[in-house]
């Protein structure tokens, strides 16, 4: 009888970290299934979100998602739009004439 009431309070006290750690897994899991091509979906995203819920109790978690969240910055300053230097023309995006679909005749 000692035995299973150590064991009900080892789940007791456990029991949250199991369900992030199940819930975590599930949501990375199924982020990996929508990055598979030919599925829709944030599939990267959704993985994100699910090392977020397992870096709320787990170090290890924590530090792969500062990871990918500082490499992910380095990404997006490449893609930045830099602003223009003063004296340098602004590229005009050639405009294309409505063909005749845009043209409804009214009824």
């Amino acid at each position: 009888m000692q035995s299973f009431r150590a064991v009900v309070r080892f789940i007791g006290r456990n029991a949250r970290r199991m369900a992030i750690t199940i819930v975590g897994f599930a949501v990375i899991l199924a982020g990996a299934v929508l990055s598979l091509p030919g599925i829709p979906g944030p599939g990267i995203a959704i993985m994100f979100g699910g090392l977020a819920i397992l870096a709320t109790e787990y170090a290890w978690a924590r530090r792969t998602l500062d990871r990918a969240k500082d490499r992910a910055r380095r990404v997006a300053g490449r893609f930045r739009r830099r602003p223009r230097p003063p004296g340098e023309p602004v590229r005009d995006v050639p405009h294309t004439p409505p063909g005749p679909e845009a043209e409804h005749p009214s009824a």
